[in-house]
């Protein structure tokens, strides 16, 4: 299943290496410069939902709250890339998977708004009786999975099973659990169940 956090770039895209300021600061671009990340992801949300999309979801580097909004004071990750995975019905009413991904600007919020206007602007041929050209245009969405879930012995820090079971993967999940734990200050519950779930299956596997 897709995860909002952390960040599941679809395989196969491509990454930007130096994402660039966003121009969405000159002349008739000045409002989108005012835009936060909350009214970003929701126009994001309610154009998907014009466009006939259901089962939005958003995934980042950035931790949600409950509501699956971005906490507003947490730090600006590294990896400012947005992908956004939903299903659209096909000519024939059949849902299919889709994913728009934009890690260009260096900002999230204007990633997440950039996909907004693209999907804004397929409603545009929708409205102007291009329905088979917003069909055309979603084929090179489809069928991007979400990259494969990361290996355990990665969560404590080898590079390979064999590597994990031969080397102190205890000593490693501590190490990683303490960093991780919720009350300090990396907290990151998410990442702390991860690196426990990973010491069980090493201990599984080693007989332990």
């Amino acid at each position: 299943m897709t995860q909002a956090y952390p960040l599941q770039w679809p395989a196969g895209k491509p990454r930007t290496a130096s994402p660039q300021p966003s121009r969405f600061g000159t002349n008739h671009w000045s409002r989108e410069k005012r835009i936060s990340l909350d009214r970003a992801v929701r126009d994001l949300l309610w154009e998907i939902d014009r466009l006939g999309g259901i089962n939005e979801v958003i995934s980042s580097n950035l931790k949600l709250r409950k509501d699956g909004l971005p906490y507003s004071s947490q730090r600006t990750p590294d990896d400012v890339g947005i992908a956004v995975y939903f299903q659209l019905p096909d000519e024939r009413g059949n849902m299919q998977d889709v994913c728009m991904a934009c890690d260009r600007w260096n900002k999230q919020a204007c990633n997440v708004w950039s996909i907004a206007k693209c999907v804004e602007a397929l409603r545009g041929l929708e409205r102007w009786g291009g329905g088979d050209m917003v069909q055309s245009a979603f084929t090179g969405f489809t069928a991007l999975p979400a990259p494969a879930e990361t290996p355990w012995w990665e969560w404590l820090g080898f590079s390979s099973e064999t590597e994990a079971l031969r080397g102190d993967f205890e000593r490693a999940a501590r190490r990683g659990m303490q960093y991780h734990h919720p009350d300090g200050p990396n907290g990151d519950a998410w990442a702390f169940d991860k690196v426990r779930k990973a010491r069980d299956r090493a201990r599984e596997l080693a007989g332990h």
